[in-house]
């Protein structure tokens, strides 16, 4: 089992575990999951070299599809012939069409890996192997990410706030220091009981308070009430209990639809009271 492969090891045991792959192999699941990289896994697994393999990433059109019909005519360098990899989200439906003939009529020795997030045409989803690639967890979107280099703390901000994804991560994770920094600084401010410094806190300069502050404030609230802690410490609130975790948890819930800096304010300023835990 290659190293990368995290939280799809079902998926690419399907793949590798047949002395060739399927002609036509499908994964579908959710956008960022990882699929592209799995599909380049399965490759490698194989043994396609990279001038065999054929890779696009991007949105499909008939153009693209006319360049991967090329490519799959000529000779590959080994008995294996040679593989296509595509994603097809976006994929124009004359793009669509133009790989379904391919896909009815393959050329000899030649393998396709289709990746996407809702699924194609029913006469290409007809024809292939299809594979489905689920959500994975916070522990292992953490993990991919310290494997390509990423400090610990933020690839754990950041698989906190991806949903599963391991693509939404590496784009958040830029930001997540900043983000959890604040929240912190709301939670110590609440612990003292000080509403001016938790005014400050939603004043700061740096932009407004979103949804994945919301999104770490409720992460901070699950630790706690569990004390099982990932992302945060007892020490980032020591004035708060569980039962102000819980309060997080719950009233936040009833604010379903509010800008997250009003309704996570109006939590805060509530528990800055003291009168919750009373």
């Amino acid at each position: 089992m290659s190293r990368t492969v995290i939280g799809h090891e079902m998926v690419f045991t399907e793949l590798a575990m047949r002395g060739t792959l399927p002609v036509v192999s499908l994964l579908i699941g959710p956008d960022g999951v990882g699929k592209m990289m799995l599909a380049l896994e399965a490759a490698d697994f194989h043994g396609y070299p990279k001038y065999d393999t054929y890779c696009h990433r991007g949105p499909l059109h008939r153009s693209d599809a006319e360049t991967m019909l090329a490519f799959a005519r000529t000779a590959g360098s080994t008995v294996k012939g040679k593989l296509v990899i595509a994603c097809l989200d976006g994929a124009s439906a004359t793009a669509q069409n133009a790989l379904l003939k391919m896909l009815e009529e393959p050329p000899g020795r030649v393998k396709f890996i289709l990746t996407a997030s809702e699924p194609p045409l029913l006469t290409i989803f007809s024809r292939a192997f299809v594979l489905r690639c689920g959500l994975l967890t916070d522990h292992d979107v953490e993990e991919i990410l310290i494997l390509q280099g990423h400090d610990g703390a933020a690839a754990r901000a950041a698989a906190a706030l991806a949903g599963g994804r391991p693509g939404a991560a590496l784009a958040a994770i830029g930001s997540t220091e900043d983000a959890v920094g604040r929240v912190k600084a709301a939670l110590k401010a609440v612990s003292s009981r000080s509403t001016d410094q938790l005014a400050a806190v939603f004043r700061n300069t740096a932009g407004p308070w979103t949804g994945d502050h919301h999104k770490l404030l409720t992460q901070w609230a699950a630790e706690a009430l569990s004390s099982r802690w990932r992302l945060f410490s007892p020490q980032d609130a020591p004035g708060l209990s569980s039962l102000d975790a819980r309060y997080v948890l719950t009233t936040t819930d009833h604010f379903s639809g509010a800008r997250p800096w009003l309704a996570d304010r109006a939590v805060l300023e509530q528990l800055s009271t003291g009168r919750v835990s009373e």
